[in-house]
């Protein structure tokens, strides 16, 4: 039996190398009848300096404000690019799966709900989310599930 669930979250991970923040690399599938039919990772849009080039020799405990500010504006999560790219060339997500490297903040995950995205398979904690109150009231609109390694 083939192990798909393995195949789109080695894709990910692969995809997720493409990420040019200094703190998370991030990628995400999306399978539709179990094919991947986008994918995207985190990072800045077209033209505009990255995070690695922003924060070259980072510093977490020196620096981890500054990037956290710098991120929040101008970086874009994995998530919301292939949000971004469907629409811009009219793919529904509605019903599909997202295959991702790590959980979705809460923006990404209230957006992942909105576009119809059914399910959403992880790997890694993202372990900046801290509502989490409001985390488990959106969890109630979407299968969020750890991913099985066998």
């Amino acid at each position: 039996m083939k192990n798909y669930s393995k195949m789109f979250m080695d894709i990910a991970e692969l995809t997720a190398i493409q990420a040019n923040c200094v703190k998370y690399k991030v990628g995400s599938v999306i399978v539709r009848d179990n094919r991947i039919i986008l994918q995207g990772y985190n990072g800045t849009i077209p033209g505009f300096i990255n995070c690695s080039e922003k924060f070259h020799d980072y510093d977490e405990i020196k620096m981890f404000n500054d990037h956290h500010i710098w991120s929040s504006a101008f970086e874009v999560h994995s998530e919301m690019n292939i949000i971004c790219y469907a629409a811009k060339k009219g793919i529904s997500l509605e019903n599909t799966i997202m295959y991702c490297t790590h959980t979705p903040c809460n923006n990404c995950l209230k957006h992942l709900i909105q576009v119809g995205i059914s399910k959403i398979v992880y790997k890694n904690l993202y372990i900046d989310n801290i509502n989490f109150k409001e985390r488990e009231e959106l969890l109630q609109y979407i299968i969020l599930e750890k991913y099985n390694e066998i």
